[in-house]
């Protein structure tokens, strides 16, 4: 038997019944109840925000894409549907996303007319004219039937829970994710070539952080997070301590690259002689006495200890010197 879809009432009274207010103070109804609906989505975000990031960590990741086509911006929208837990709503999105991008690789491979005919038959030609593997070919079928389901609304699909939804669509996302990733994506196997991508991630993302546009990064924080993780792939530098690390102290000997005293605060670049890496240090008052005294500059020779605490993605944060002398 059909599970009944009618038995929750739908209320929809999300704006008051402003006509029954003055005209001309109309305004301030609708700005304080706009700020009380704001303090509802906090409470309602701050609730469900644990969820929000456990249905986040079910995603597989791509890595990055050196240009985003239409069906992509579908695929983030779709992902983030998931994470919300509007489960519905990223299958029918990730369903349209796959659908666009085997037109793109269609059109990509000189058969146009593959564009008009039914996802069915074109990942059926993809297949046999060899344009595909029979792998993705079945990941996309997958694909394809989970979002029939979903947009003709058939019975089997209407007698879906909530945890049914969700197992389709974290399968089809992570199936055309894997699927993109293969075929698009900027890994490479030379670590030449994966730094290139590091630094075209680095300028990518530092822009994209401070985009009025919502695009990969949302903020200097999440810019800061996917900088961390794309340094572990690309580059595969273990760059996040410990947990319970609070605290990180450094001593050595270091190269004195660049001291920049006209800023603020004003710091200086060091290069570790142990393994040529550098280290960027905040100069306090008593360190930029030191420097002026002994006469420090570029290029000289000194033994530091410096110190950082380590923020919440487990990386050092500003580095403070604890001790300091020319050799």
């Amino acid at each position: 038997m059909p599970k009944a879809i009618f038995n929750i009432m739908y209320i929809d009274f999300n704006k008051y019944n402003y006509s029954l207010i003055d005209e001309s103070q109309r305004s301030s109804y609708i700005e304080r109840d706009k700020a009380a609906y704001k303090e509802i989505l906090r409470k309602w975000f701050d609730n469900d925000v644990d969820k929000i990031v456990e249905r986040k960590w079910l995603v597989e990741d791509i890595s990055c894409l050196a240009s985003v086509s239409d069906f992509i911006r579908l695929l983030k929208e779709a992902e983030n549907l998931f994470e919300f837990g509007f489960y519905t709503g990223c299958i029918a999105l990730t369903g349209i996303s796959a659908e666009d991008f085997t037109k793109f690789l269609a059109t990509k491979s000189g058969r146009e007319k593959l564009v008009t005919q039914s996802q069915h038959k074109r990942i059926n030609t993809l297949k046999s004219e060899y344009l595909i593997t029979e792998m993705t070919h079945n990941s996309l079928d997958v694909i394809r039937k989970i979002r029939n389901g979903c947009l003709h609304y058939n019975e089997d699909f209407k007698q879906k829970d909530n945890d049914e939804l969700k197992s389709d669509a974290i399968q089809g996302l992570n199936e055309f994710k894997k699927i993109v990733k293969d075929l698009l994506g900027e890994l490479t196997s030379t670590p030449e070539s994966n730094f290139d991508s590091f630094l075209k991630v680095m300028e990518e993302a530092a822009k994209q952080s401070v985009s009025e546009n919502y695009e990969s990064v949302k903020n200097f924080e999440d810019m800061n997070m996917k900088l961390r993780n794309a340094s572990s792939i690309l580059l595969g530098l273990p760059t996040a301590f410990h947990p319970i690390t609070e605290i990180v102290v450094l001593s050595g000997i270091y190269t004195v690259l660049e001291v920049d005293l006209d800023i603020e605060p004003p710091e200086v670049t060091l290069q570790d002689a142990s393994n040529g890496l550098p280290v960027i240090v905040d100069l306090q008052k008593d360190d930029k006495q030191i420097f002026k005294r002994e006469g420090i500059k570029e290029g000289d020779t000194v033994q530091v200890r410096i110190r950082s605490e380590i923020s919440k993605l487990g990386q050092t944060e500003a580095w403070k010197f604890l001790n300091l002398r020319k050799v």
